[in-house]
């Protein structure tokens, strides 16, 4: 279905007459959520709103998750895998969704290590600014200016794609997912998965 929220915080008035105000006041935002109407959702996070990532760079869905290409490509490759449901830590997964999102972890830092070439593929679950389970995936390349050190502590300016490039590197990491060995893959994953109590 679909839902209306506010864009901004709105800080509680001391009469319900000024909140009401305020709240007419503010700027409104409709939201689909259909395509995550199963999953728990928190309206405060970006995720979850639809916010973050960006809905052009989306290169696929996984099951549990969805991958996106992230939007600073200074490290080639570098893609984003959402949690679809709003779960904080890893510990708030049930043992069957854990192991079945370390598999479609595994199977997109395949895909993306497979096209880029990559010679080592880092793995990044932090959340201290978006709290929602999203892993970065970054594959290390050949070209890598300072491979010793994690991306984080690489200075660069970020590398936004034109839009031209854009489309071509999430049609080639859209190729790649698709591609028939990599979806049976994905579907002995999901059977073996499901199968666990």
């Amino acid at each position: 279905g679909r839902l209306v929220v506010a864009m901004f915080p709105v800080r509680c008035p001391s009469f319900i007459s000024d909140f009401a105000r305020e709240i007419r006041s503010l700027p409104w935002q409709t939201f689909d959520f259909s395509p995550i109407s199963s999953a728990v959702i928190n309206l405060s996070c970006n995720i979850c709103v639809g916010a973050w990532p960006l809905k052009d760079h989306l290169l696929g869905d996984c099951g549990l998750s969805r991958v996106y290409l992230f939007e600073d490509q200074f490290f080639a490759g570098w893609t984003v895998l959402v949690l679809k449901e709003h779960v904080c830590e890893l510990f708030g997964l049930s043992k069957a969704s854990r192991s079945l999102l370390m598999e479609e972890i595994n199977h997109v830092a395949l895909t993306v290590g497979k096209v880029f070439d990559a010679r080592k593929i880092n793995y990044e679950l932090l959340g201290n600014q978006v709290p929602h389970i999203h892993w970065h995936l970054i594959p290390r390349l050949k070209t890598d200016p300072d491979p010793l050190k994690p991306v984080w502590c690489v200075p660069h300016e970020p590398v936004r794609l034109p839009v031209d490039q854009l489309a071509e590197r999430v049609h080639r990491l859209q190729s790649a997912f698709t591609a028939p060995a990599a979806c049976k893959a994905r579907s002995r994953c999901h059977s073996t998965a499901t199968a666990t109590p």
